[in-house]
């Protein structure tokens, strides 16, 4: 959460009752956009992952945590393919 928003939930806090809608929308708003960084961080791993499993073999390697979290990503329903 930036510090602007961190100040502002903070004095709201300190303000009392009354204003907890308003806490409620930029908590949300805070959850929403660390979502948003999950799923991109999700996403650079997921090519990470790629990268270093095509690599392993190139080299005559295998790469267990590659091979583990491609299991993982089969398993799930909602995987990218």
């Amino acid at each position: 959460m930036p510090i602007r928003e961190i100040r502002r939930y903070a004095e709201m806090v300190r303000d009392g009752t009354g204003n907890e809608e308003t806490r409620l929308a930029l908590l949300r708003a805070h959850r929403d956009r660390v979502r948003a960084q999950l799923e991109e961080t999700a996403a650079h791993l997921d090519a990470i992952e790629f990268k270093v499993a095509y690599y392993a073999a190139a080299v005559g390697e295998t790469d267990p945590d590659a091979e583990l979290i491609a299991q993982q990503r089969r398993a799930e329903p909602s995987a990218p393919r």
